[in-house]
């Protein structure tokens, strides 16, 4: 199981269909679970991650300081 970031830049459960290139050129044909075929798109592997990797946090606020 795998996730890619799509080109909204939000992170979809998806599977591998195709490749092209070799090395760090290595492009990969996803495609979006539940989506149309029409939807599959060409990503590096940097826009590729485990299903069970940690999730960034949705908050972008640092927590409160406790002052002593």
């Amino acid at each position: 199981e795998l996730q890619a970031e799509a080109g909204d830049n939000a992170w979809y459960d998806a599977k591998v269909v195709d490749t092209a290139g070799a090395g760090k050129k290595r492009n990969y044909l996803v495609h979006y679970r539940g989506w149309k075929s029409s939807s599959d798109e060409w990503v590096r592997s940097a826009q590729l991650r485990s299903h069970d990797a940690p999730k960034p946090e949705r908050c972008c606020r640092p927590p409160p300081k406790t002052l002593y």
